[in-house]
């Protein structure tokens, strides 16, 4: 939250500059008077630092008192329902939210103010001297419309303004069924987001808004294409990241290759800074346009789709990262129960279930600490159990296709996803030949295994085939073979690997396998 309301304070200096330059030739095309000024971008950088002291003060006192000075000026109390000590601690977390917003309020407040000062001053066709001492004036007796207009560029800023007709009605009604709250938490914020990152990004002008205000003359259309062109070419000036694979959109659909993904230590949506991986899906609203150039440029490399499919592609991995956000996480998880309940019915009502538990979020994030393994719990309470330190180690782990629990590699105190970068020789390999090594299947010779022994034959079969997978891509005969050759090597090798392990588990009596091969 407040690494996203500081980028875009620091973007509003940007944007202002922007729509200057956009408004000078679109100004003299629709033979109107400019209303977009370049002084208003030093008078924005200016007003931000008068507003940080301000800030400190504002923020302190949410802090002392647990309210915003905004609120109290407006008469806008919330009653709590917890009071005292427990109270404060209870709403502890979102007090420093409220804190940090009343701080970031104060600063762009300022330097909207400032920058509409100017822009006013600046209208009326003042300059040097004059401009100055009319911008004095403004400061001292700002009006109520530049009040107004700053405070809400301000709640703009922050993803505070009134979201629209749809989005009220969506609040209206989750209000009147307070269970609904489970599944929409968080309305206003969201759909402030997303309207803040597509406005900065390629799919903008496709907005009606900017049309319109095109065909009526309104200045506004110089603040829109700016944002448009400024989003866009951060971008555009990505995308040679993207394309050498150092910055990700979503993950691969296929079991395999996305089992060999998160091996290398990648993580979905993010981006390769050193030798670590930094998710970017939460950096809202700058993923927008982010997702969407890594989206696209995915969908054109991929080779075995169609025109159609390839949309198709890049329409579902944008999708999945707006609905995979956590504040539209439980709309997600509800929609999958609904269209495929036999697949996600049952996890959906027991992770419903589990999040019952006091203080939730708290045990999980200590449950990930001391067992940095991810885990597939089946059932209710496993589910629990899975987010509880020290019963977290009673459920099944997840297993790779090379035999390894699958380790928990970023901090789970950190809001943002970090990994370490790492592609093994053999990981590396299996790239540029586009194979992938898949996982074992849930029966032997025809006779189905239970998922203990799933998962041994697997964690067995994975490690070989590893080992083998070593020897082969470093021997004499592999590196002078062809790539044609290599792949049927590599899938000899996987073959062999688990044929051993089969023969092993026949020769222990260890499952009850009949000679023969495995379906």
């Amino acid at each position: 939250n407040a690494l996203s309301n500081t980028l875009n304070a620091f973007l509003s200096p940007v944007e202002r500059l922007g729509a200057a330059v956009v408004e000078r030739p679109l100004a003299a095309l629709q033979r109107r008077a400019p209303t977009r000024f370049f002084e208003e971008v030093p008078a924005d950088v200016f007003g931000a630092f008068e507003g940080i002291k301000e800030g400190m003060v504002a923020g302190l006192s949410v802090l002392r008192y647990g309210i915003n000075p905004i609120q109290a000026s407006k008469w806008e109390f919330r009653r709590t329902a917890f009071r005292g000590t427990l109270g404060r601690v209870i709403r502890g977390p979102g007090t420093m939210l409220e804190a940090a917003d009343a701080f970031m309020f104060a600063i762009n407040y300022r330097a909207a103010l400032n920058s509409l000062m100017v822009r006013q001053a600046r209208s009326e066709g003042l300059r040097g001297a004059q401009l100055v001492e009319r911008f004095a004036e403004l400061k001292t007796h700002p009006s109520e419309a530049l009040i107004r207009a700053a405070s809400d560029a301000a709640e703009y800023r922050l993803f505070r303004q009134d979201p629209g007709t749809l989005a009220n009605l969506l609040m209206e009604g989750r209000d009147k069924y307070p269970p609904a709250r489970f599944v929409i938490p968080f309305v206003r914020t969201p759909v402030n987001l997303v309207k803040f990152g597509l406005a900065r990004s390629p799919v903008g002008v496709m907005n009606p808004s900017l049309w319109r205000n095109l065909a009526i003359k309104n200045p506004e259309a110089s603040d829109q294409i700016a944002r448009i062109f400024i989003g866009s070419s951060m971008a555009a000036g990505i995308a040679a990241f993207i394309a050498e694979g150092r910055i990700t959109g979503a993950a691969p659909t296929r079991k395999a290759e996305r089992d060999r993904f998160y091996r290398e230590g990648k993580l979905p949506f993010a981006v390769q800074v050193g030798n670590r991986w930094v998710q970017y899906q939460r950096l809202e609203p700058f993923n927008q346009p982010l997702a969407q150039v890594a989206v696209a440029l995915e969908a054109l490399r991929t080779k075995d789709k169609s025109a159609d499919e390839k949309v198709q592609q890049a329409v579902f991995n944008l999708s999945q990262n707006l609905v995979s956000q956590t504040y539209l996480r439980g709309i997600s998880d509800l929609l999958n129960a609904v269209t495929q309940p036999e697949r996600y019915g049952t996890s959906y009502l027991t992770r419903l279930a589990s999040g019952l538990l006091p203080a939730g979020a708290l045990l999980r994030t200590g449950a990930q600490t001391v067992d940095p393994t991810f885990r597939r719990p089946t059932n209710l309470s496993e589910q629990i159990q899975a987010n509880i330190p020290g019963l977290s180690q009673n459920v099944p782990p997840v297993i790779t296709a090379f035999g390894q629990e699958a380790p928990r590699e970023s901090p789970a105190v950190s809001p943002i996803q970090v990994t370490p970068a790492h592609q093994s020789e053999v990981d590396a390999e299996l790239q540029r030949l586009g194979v992938e090594v898949g996982f074992v299947g849930k029966s032997i010779a025809g006779i189905p295994l239970t998922p203990e022994q799933q998962r041994e034959y697997q964690r067995r079969a994975g490690q070989l085939t590893q080992d083998a997978l070593i020897r082969l891509v470093r021997s004499a005969s592999y590196r002078v073979a062809s790539d044609a050759r290599k792949e049927k090597m590599i899938e000899k090798a996987v073959n062999d690997a688990r044929e051993a392990v089969r023969e092993t588990f026949r020769r222990l009596r260890a499952f009850p396998i009949p000679a023969g091969g495995v379906r």
